[in-house]
């Protein structure tokens, strides 16, 4: 992945399919438990309007492709950070319009592989991202946790080389940690 560019890293990106979100039995088991309990659902809509009813629960006004349904419940969450347009997302649409930044093949920001955002440097500034939104990069695994790890660790790196901040390494982490068991500042 680190050597294809452009579209030949977009087509093993769909070869590869969807989310990187790994499949666990212990997930699918408590899906499945509180499916059969009755109290988690999927429904799939537009919410219109939510309003909190006296006695704390939600009602979320929905449009659904079966007509409009009213639900009550105790939480909502929102799970269309994977498959929402970035431009939806004010900052990241706003970096769109006015950074230079742009789009990978994929539709979501374009990163070197640094995770530096490729087209928004402004001397001495840099911005760098990571995770869904870049989904599409030169790392598979960008909406992952390992993939939030690695990316962080190529940031830091990168960061270092700029003579921002000093390497992290095994030494670095054994002394500054060695300091805080001392009750030191890091």
């Amino acid at each position: 992945m680190r050597r294809l560019e452009g579209e030949d890293r977009a087509k093993l990106c769909k070869l590869m399919g969807g989310t990187n979100t790994p499949w666990r039995r212990m997930w699918q088991k408590q899906i499945n438990e509180a499916r059969a309990a009755g109290w988690y659902r999927v429904m799939a809509g537009t919410v219109e309007d939510m309003k909190l009813r006296d006695d704390g629960m939600i009602v979320s006004m929905v449009k659904t492709t079966q007509g409009p349904a009213e639900i009550a419940a105790d939480f909502v969450i929102d799970c269309t950070g994977l498959d929402a347009d970035i431009a939806e997302h004010r900052v990241l649409d706003d970096l769109l319009k006015h950074s230079g930044a742009g789009r990978n093949p994929l539709g979501r920001l374009d990163v070197e592989r640094t995770f530096e955002l490729r087209g928004a440097r402004s001397d001495p500034g840099t911005i760098y991202a990571s995770g869904a939104t870049t989904l599409g990069g030169y790392f598979p695994g960008a909406d992952t946790f390992l993939g939030l790890q690695v990316a962080a660790q190529e940031i830091t790196d990168d960061l270092a080389a700029r003579g921002f901040c000093s390497r992290i390494g095994p030494g670095r982490s054994i002394r500054q940690w060695l300091r805080w068991l001392r009750n030191k500042q890091p």
